[in-house]
């Protein structure tokens, strides 16, 4: 509340909220109090009891809006549109203002993770066409900030994910939010020198989950229902992507704590498989936390560290009574077989039609048989990748495998290979992105 009452002494009367507050009930009521009118907008999953609030904006709680697939940025969007439609601009200043957003959502919502179906696509697809052919659309400084990283063109949702989207959340997850918000306020010099900050803030957090990551792998035991990991020293804001890690690494729900000795409590971030729930599972303790909140994939807590071992507890016996032998299994999911006569152009270049890709609309992932290996090569600067050249009926294709280097002198003449179409941006053409080899006989 005391964010409240020092916006309540600077004379602010309406607070919008942005993918939170659907679970703040104690400070929708104190803003009430106070006289400041707040309108929520999120799209997390309510408690019980919804906050009062001058209104609520979330396709979760709304039983007649049918798709509750919305990030954050998304349904703050909404609020966008409805102002527009209600307001006396003429079509071209909405459809200009309606673009000018536009790809900053798309960005936001490829970086929230969320399915890229119904809505999302529509939202990610045009916001991408906006940045890749329409640049003088979107704001100047998102123009500059792409610029700064070399996305010039061919902007896409891997670059969202792995490019932009770790730097703009590095400065609320390290340092300030602000750090990140000036990149997209500021322009020219100005916004350089933030620029420059940020990259050294991602940097930062780069190491620090790193050092996290193998703390966590030392200490979490791999045959328990439930992963989870407690230490003081964590930072707070990577707590979440070091819980991703070890979820994707383990195929099991996950939760990463940061114990904080002063306040008597602890800050964890969950993150689930495919198969599971989160927020059900943190529901079961709703009784035992301070704060919680989240969706499906992934949830946040606050609990006193007088009833974390009970928290872990009642995670543990969840995870025990609901997970499957059969969920646990880890499967590679093949979309179908590439022969070798569709290796064309013509053919490959139809599976951009499916783009977007991300969160729910995966790229498609083909079995290509019956390679011929012609020369394997360890590369990088650590050697840790694979380049393979290969025969593949009567086209010569090369593939990558990430991580792989390892096994550069374990391949054998004939493979088969499980991987991804990509464009070679260098070579032109395609190539094969690797996820598995199999040997043939």
């Amino acid at each position: 509340n005391n964010h409240l009452d020092e916006m309540k002494k600077k004379g602010v009367q309406l607070v919008i909220t942005v993918d939170n507050g659907i679970t703040s009930v104690n400070e929708a009521q104190y803003a009430k109090e106070i006289g400041i009118d707040l309108v929520i907008t999120d799209h997390h999953h309510a408690l019980d009891r919804v906050p009062e609030a001058v209104a609520v904006i979330n396709p979760q709680v709304s039983p007649k809006y049918d798709f509750k697939g919305l990030a954050g940025v998304g349904v703050a969007f909404k609020l966008i549109n409805a102002l527009l439609a209600k307001s006396k601009f003429t079509n071209e200043k909405k459809n200009q203002i309606f673009n000018y957003f536009l790809p900053i959502v798309a960005i936001g919502t490829v970086a929230d993770i969320v399915p890229l179906v119904g809505e999302n696509r529509v939202i990610v697809k045009r916001g991408l066409e906006i940045i890749n052919k329409n640049p003088e659309l979107m704001p100047k400084s998102l123009m500059g900030f792409l610029s700064a990283l070399n996305l010039k063109e061919n902007v896409d949702t891997y670059h969202i994910g792995f490019v932009i989207g770790p730097r703009i959340n590095a400065g609320g997850r390290i340092e300030s939010p602000y750090d990140s918000l000036r990149i997209l306020l500021c322009e020219t010099a100005d916004q350089i020198q933030y620029i420059e900050k940020i990259e050294n803030i991602n940097t930062e957090r780069r190491r620090l989950q790193d050092k996290a990551f193998r703390i966590a792998e030392k200490r979490v035991d791999p045959d328990q229902a439930f992963l989870y990991v407690c230490d003081e020293e964590f930072h707070e804001g990577i707590v979440g992507i070091v819980s991703g890690r070890i979820t994707e690494k383990y195929n099991k729900p996950s939760a990463v704590f940061k114990i904080d000795i002063e306040k008597g409590h602890a800050v964890a971030s969950l993150r689930g498989p495919g198969y599971f729930s989160v927020i059900d599972m943190i529901s079961t303790a709703a009784p035992y936390l301070l704060r919680f909140g989240g969706h499906k994939g992934a949830g946040g807590l606050t609990v006193g560290l007088d009833h974390l071992d009970h928290v872990i507890q009642i995670f543990q016996d969840y995870c025990q009574r609901e997970i499957t032998s059969d969920q646990l299994e880890k499967v590679t999911q093949v979309d179908t077989v590439l022969l070798d006569h569709e290796w064309n152009d013509e053919e490959l270049r139809d599976i951009a039609l499916l783009a977007p890709f991300g969160e729910g609309n995966q790229e498609p992932l083909f079995m290509f048989e019956h390679i011929k290996v012609a020369r394997v090569e360890a590369i990088g600067k650590k050697s840790n990748h694979l380049k393979i050249y290969g025969q593949f009926g009567e086209k010569t294709v090369v593939i990558m495998m990430w991580g792989k280097g390892e096994e550069v002198g374990l391949i054998p003449q004939k493979i088969s290979i499980v991987g991804k179409v990509k464009p070679d941006s260098y070579n032109g053409g395609y190539f094969i992105d690797g996820v598995d080899w199999i040997k043939e006989d």
